[in-house]
Formats: structure tokens, sequence, C-alpha cells
């Protein structure tokens, strides 16, 4: 009796096994890759449910892996390496980068300097930032106003390094409109029109790709910007 209970489990594990492999099988020549958490990231496919995996493995991947990418499949990317800093209270990088232009976006100030996941998933972000402008204001993204990356301090009442200690975060102002119009944080979050709605979509967006996600609705200190990073902590708000 036994061992027909052992071969009656065994035969469970296989059965379960061939119906796993069949299931993973049909997934993987069926089901689009961003969806699916083992494929590789693709940067210019649609974000998908598996799209924060995906960036998060490249995160956690060899750096050479991150800035291979980008310059192979980022479109409209204009970028360089910077020479590694560090210092003694432990802020700094090994590998960062110094871009110009995101996806054909360009900033003001004129750069804008990070580790290379901020700025995979900002290309994979201003994408859909254009298109939510385009859909909801009529008009293309021509430039992001930010106040940049990089500040050695810690996070504010605490004793932990923020992670733009690590240029591993990025405040973002306000987006400039091929048109001209200048939709910002600070004078319309809460306007209750269209560009509210815009701002809002563009930190829905962010919080698709992006590890932390902050906009004013978190506190009065986020209330002129986005904070957003890819640091270990998920937060979206």
């Amino acid at each position: 009796m036994g061992v027909l209970l052992k071969m009656r489990g065994l035969w469970a594990i296989i059965i379960f096994c061939l119906i796993g492999f069949a299931v993973y099988k049909f997934a993987d020549s069926k089901i689009p890759s961003q969806h699916l958490f083992w494929k590789p990231l693709d940067i210019n496919a649609p974000i998908g449910m598996a799209t924060k995996t995906q960036i998060m493995k490249i995160s956690l991947g060899p750096r050479a892996q991150c800035l291979t990418l980008l310059q192979s499949d980022a479109k409209d990317t204009q970028f360089t390496t910077m020479e590694p800093q560090r210092n003694g209270k432990g802020c700094g990088w090994d590998v960062s980068l110094n871009a110009t232009q995101i996806a054909g976006v360009t900033f003001r100030p004129s750069t804008m300097e990070s580790l290379c996941p901020v700025q995979i998933s900002a290309y994979i972000w201003l994408q859909k930032v254009d298109e939510s402008a385009r859909a909801i204001l009529g008009s293309g993204l021509k430039r992001v106003h930010h106040y940049g990356t990089y500040s050695c301090r810690n996070i504010a009442g605490t004793q932990r390094l923020s992670e733009h200690a690590y240029a591993n975060a990025w405040d973002v102002a306000a987006f400039e409109l091929e048109d001209g119009r200048m939709i910002t944080l600070a004078k319309h979050w809460d306007a209750g029109d269209e560009r509210a709605g815009f701002l809002r979509a563009a930190r829905d967006w962010g919080c698709d790709v992006f590890r932390v996600t902050l906009s004013p609705d978190y506190n009065a200190a986020h209330a002129d910007h986005f904070h957003i990073d890819m640091g270990p902590s998920s937060t979206c708000r």
C-alpha cells in the first residue's frame, strides 16, 4: 500500500511538471514579452505586467548589460558615461550617465545625470508622457524641467542616505510642450482641468516603471515636483 501511494505521488508530481512545462511553453510563444518576467526587457515594447520586474532585473544585473541595452535600443537618446565619483559619506557612483536627450525629450537644466537603470526607466516613461500629452493636451512633449538627480544628503528626518546620494533618483518639476505651454506641478496639479489630468497620467505611468514615484499627493515637500527613483523600496503616491 505504501509503495502504491508513493507511485501515485510520483505520478502526480510528473503530471504537474508536464502541465507546468506546457503552460510555460504556451506562454513563452504566445504571450507578448512585456508580460513575462523571464523574458528580457524590450524598452520599445508597450508597458506590460512584467515591465517593472524586467527593469528591476536590469538594475540588479551587470552594469554593462544596462549600458549596452541603452546604446543599442534607445531611440533619439544621447548620453555620455561619467567618471566614478565617491566621497567619505558613501555618496556617489561607480558608473553613471550624463544624458542630454532621452526619447527625443531634452532637459532644463540641459543634462540629466543618473545611474543607467534610471535612464532606462526614464526612456520608457517619457514616451508614455509624450503620448499622454498628445492625447490629453493636443501637443507633444518637448522638454522636462527638473531639479536634478545627484545630491549627497539623507532622506528628510532620517539618518539614511537618499537615493539622490547615488544619482539613483530624479526630481521633475514641469513639462514643456511642443506648442510652448508649460505644465508645472506647482501650478497645475490642483488646477482641476486637463492639465491636472495630464500630470496624474504622468504620475501613474511613473508608477509603472520606477520603483518609487512620489507626487504632491505624498506630502508638502513634493508639492512642486515628482520624485522618481530606482531604489529598493516600492511606493506610488
